[in-house]
């Protein structure tokens, strides 16, 4: 069966998923035009005759020679996209699952299948194809039909061609009046358009580009922007598309008052600082995702939403909308017992008590208790909660006995600290007293101390922090002062230490993930703390070595560790699970000349879950004897 249309040149607009808002009267003038050469298009019925389908069976109770309906694809050039469509759009193969597996007559089989060239026209025609030229090869056998060939030849696909956008309301006004805010937004939008000249038209890609025009007015705090009118003009003959596009962004809603609700025993005040607004600040998605934000990293809200009704400010005025903020607390006390084995260092014993009013202050304390095989820690904190600058102070203190290849280390440390917690960076200021004494078999106990002024870093610019597929995040420390050992020899120090870690997306869904450390200690070739000295090997840093197995005794004055990795989804169906190869290289030395990489590599599944990824990894070193074991969950920056 051959479906035959007239060559034409015509202009429309696209139908199956294509349709056009109607825009202001004027607009309908500038589409005058079009709809005219479009009135005079020609669409031939698919109809097929009736000697290429099997005659209808008069018997109710008879077997139809369609049950066993098949159909294969020629498609030319081959596209993956045009067959995965036409195998799900097309009525003929849709129609069992569509009936509850009713038996269809022979009559309703025959309408369907003279319909399928025209359906497949109609779904190419979303895809960008409008010359397709569409077949349908029919094989009567025995009476009954099987099997069916739909031979396809795609044609070119539709490009965009002209395009015009057009802004109208607040925003233009703003922009006119000389708001810089809103001409920046005015000339950024038409020239970010997702889908410019040149560029393939399809029905998805239309529709993504108005949506994301939108939703970026919105998150600029034109939360009513709509469109006055689109329209694709689609020239066959000249395999494109012209677009034409009047957008109303509404009013700008701004900063009324805070409406808070769901305090129980924490400090209001603690929310309204928070925000980092005043009235008549403009609502902007990034402020209240910020606001909100904030209100979590405190850590005394289970749950935060900062919101507000754009319906307010439609009956009122825009320009003072109330913002609605929910929260809702956590415990004041609460208690976490953990048990399980970790591949560093075998079973182990965790109890976390957190106190979300300690004293019944604006205070939090945290107290931790580890116990496992080679390591004992007690640690405990207590923080201020964050001022309207968004810093608090922490003072803190730990005890850590470690027993690492029967070398006994005993650590102790006092830290009195200035902490900014934000979505793109992390800093810190801090005071820091540390000691180490060591123990090794048959020898006396050394050890050392030091008093520090330190500052760290963490700066992001990533899609996604807990689960990241784009971007980078980098990492610095600093930190000065001096150590003395317990015999009695001094010496000043200066600890720098950098880390870069960059995640690019590659084709066929592959994400390569790269990461390299460097650190150095400039000081006389004393025992330093543990806390200060460098450590290599383990989950987060060399993997194929066990935890600080690529570490001299008592730490190293340099470090270097780097990783490569390539991910991609096991299966298509499954995205959330990840198969991983990697090679990690690295150690931890007394002297530049002893730095000399050790390499691990491996292979690995990744299962992606809100709170990061979770790592299963078997890695072998050059320098190891076997295969080790890895789990870690999340990611280090």
């Amino acid at each position: 069966m051959k479906h035959k249309r007239p060559s034409r040149v015509w202009a429309r607009r696209m139908a199956l998923g294509l349709p056009l808002a109607v825009a202001a009267p004027w607009l309908a003038a500038q589409e005058a035009a079009p709809a005219a050469t479009a009135a005079n298009a020609v669409t031939a019925a698919a109809a097929a005759p009736a000697s290429a389908l099997p005659a209808p069976v008069d018997d109710p109770g008879a077997t139809s020679p369609f049950d066993d309906v098949r159909l294969s694809y020629d498609i030319q050039p081959d596209n993956s996209a045009a067959r995965k469509l036409l195998e799900s759009g097309l009525d003929v193969l849709r129609v069992k699952a569509l009936s509850d597996g009713a038996p269809l007559s022979p009559d309703e089989w025959q309408r369907l299948i003279s319909e399928v060239p025209q359906q497949s026209e109609a779904l190419l025609q979303t895809l960008g194809y409008f010359n397709a030229d569409v077949r349908l090869d029919l094989q009567p056998l025995d009476g009954r039909i099987q099997p069916m060939t739909l031979v396809v030849q795609l044609g070119p696909q539709a490009r965009v061609g002209k395009v015009k956008l057009i802004l109208q309301g607040d925003l233009q006004d703003r922009a006119d009046a000389g708001d810089a805010a809103a001409q920046a937004l005015a000339q950024d939008l038409p020239k970010d358009w997702p889908l410019p000249s040149g560029t393939p038209f399809t029905n998805d890609a239309w529709s993504s580009a108005k949506s994301a025009v939108l939703t970026r007015l919105r998150a600029q705090g034109y939360a009513g922007a709509s469109w006055l009118g689109t329209s694709a003009t689609v020239q066959a003959s000249k395999d494109t598309a012209d677009l034409y596009l009047v957008a109303d962004s509404g009013p700008l809603y701004r900063l009324g008052d805070l409406q808070v609700s769901g305090i129980q025993r924490q400090d209001e005040d603690l929310v309204t600082r928070l925000s980092g607004l005043k009235p008549g600040d403009a609502l902007t998605e990034d402020r209240m995702l910020s606001y909100q934000e904030r209100l979590q990293r405190t850590g005394v809200f289970e749950s935060s939403l900062v919101t507000f009704d754009p319906s307010l400010g439609e009956v009122a005025d825009p320009s003072r909308v109330p913002l609605q903020v929910r929260v809702k607390e956590n415990d004041i006390n609460q208690i976490t017992v953990s048990a399980g084995v970790a591949t560093e260092t075998g079973p182990r014993l965790q109890i976390e008590q957190t106190s979300r009013r300690l004293f019944g202050r604006a205070l939090t304390g945290s107290y931790n208790l580890v116990l496992s095989r080679p390591q004992l820690l007690l640690q405990a904190d207590v923080s201020t909660l964050p001022g309207s600058t968004y810093w608090r102070n922490v003072f803190g203190g730990s005890l850590e006995r470690l027993d690492s290849n029967g070398v006994i280390t005993l650590n102790q440390g006092l830290q009195l600290s200035r902490r900014l917690e934000t979505r793109d960076h992390d800093r810190s200021y801090f005071l820091a007293f540390d000691r180490t004494s060591l123990r090794d078999s048959g020898l006396p106990s050394v050890g050392t101390r030091a008093v520090t002024v330190n500052a760290t870093g963490v700066w992001r610019r990533l899609d996604n922090i807990a689960l990241p597929t784009q971007g980078y995040a980098v990492s610095a420390a600093v930190a000065g002062g001096w150590a003395q050992t317990d015999a009695g020899e001094r010496s000043g120090l200066v600890r720098l230490l950098g880390r870069y870690t960059w995640f690019r997306p590659l084709p066929a869904q592959v994400l390569l993930t790269a990461r390299a450390e460097l650190g150095t200690i400039w000081a006389k070739p004393i025992l330093l703390p543990d806390s200060i000295a460098f450590h290599a090997g383990g989950d987060n840093s060399v993997r194929g070595y066990g935890y600080r197995g690529l570490t001299p005794v008592g730490g190293g004055s340099h470090l270097f560790t780097s990783s490569v990795e390539l991910s991609r989804p096991i299966l298509e169906s499954l995205p959330i699970l990840l198969g991983a190869v990697f090679v990690d290289a690295g150690r931890a030395a007394n002297s530049w000349g002893e730095l000399r990489p050790a390499l691990g590599y491996g292979v690995g599944v990744r299962v992606r879950s809100p709170i990061g990824a979770l790592s299963i990894d078997v890695a072998k070193g050059n320098e190891s004897a076997k295969p080790r074991l890895h789990l870690n969950v999340g990611m280090t920056f």
